[in-house]
């Protein structure tokens, strides 16, 4: 294992820790060598790491850049790129920073789809455990979180291809958190996601439906 991913594993307790902060796989960390780009930020935030140590190859230290005191105004760093692309001006382009900036919002789109399978899945389960506690509130969020996703799949078939990736991983959240909110077993629910992806976004699919 790389020295710079042990000492992040370090500060966070453990590989499986950071693993999970940054969500990859335990064995994904051990395979690394070097830090994966689109990880850089995410080990930097959970560990307090500087970029220019984890990978110092892409990140020189602050003294050695003067464009770094500019990226701490955002908008005006991303007019600036913008210019520079439309006028061609390579050297004007920070492109390792562009392309964290491009990678963070493909992060953020996923992370968003992770998220709503994860509330979606939530909700079916505990209208199964917990009848006392059904309401139409229940079959709103569902609804809404259901047609969020649809539209989000509108714009990009790979997310869609995404979710079908993380569905197991989000039900698995799901059926941690409910397990926790509950007080009931994991035994209690299915190891295995028990609806598939079709299912969940069929809009005649809800509590109501599934008894």
């Amino acid at each position: 294992m790389l020295d710079i991913v042990r000492q992040a594993a370090e500060r966070v307790g453990g590989v499986p820790r950071l693993a999970e902060c940054i969500g990859v796989t335990r064995q994904a960390i051990y395979q690394w060598r070097e830090i994966p780009i689109d990880r850089i930020r995410d080990i930097a935030l959970a560990t307090g790491i500087a970029r220019a140590d984890l990978r110092p190859d892409l990140y020189p230290p602050p003294e050695a850049s003067e464009r770094n005191v500019e990226r701490h105004d955002v908008v005006a760093w991303n007019e600036r790129q913008a210019e520079a692309l439309r006028r061609g001006d390579l050297a004007g382009i920070d492109r390792h920073a562009l392309a964290e900036v491009l990678e963070e919002r493909c992060r953020e789109a996923r992370g968003e789809i992770f998220r709503r399978l994860r509330l979606i899945l939530h909700r079916l389960m505990k209208w199964q455990v917990r009848p006392e506690r059904r309401s139409l509130s229940t079959v709103a969020v569902i609804t809404s979180e259901r047609a969020r996703l649809l539209a989000r799949f509108d714009q990009s078939h790979r997310l869609r291809l995404h979710a079908a990736d993380v569905l197991q991983q989000a039900y698995e959240a799901a059926r941690a958190d409910l397990a926790e909110e509950t007080g009931l077993s994991l035994e209690r629910f299915p190891s295995a996601c028990p609806v598939t992806l079709e299912r969940l976004l069929d809009p005649g699919f809800t509590p109501t439906a599934t008894g």
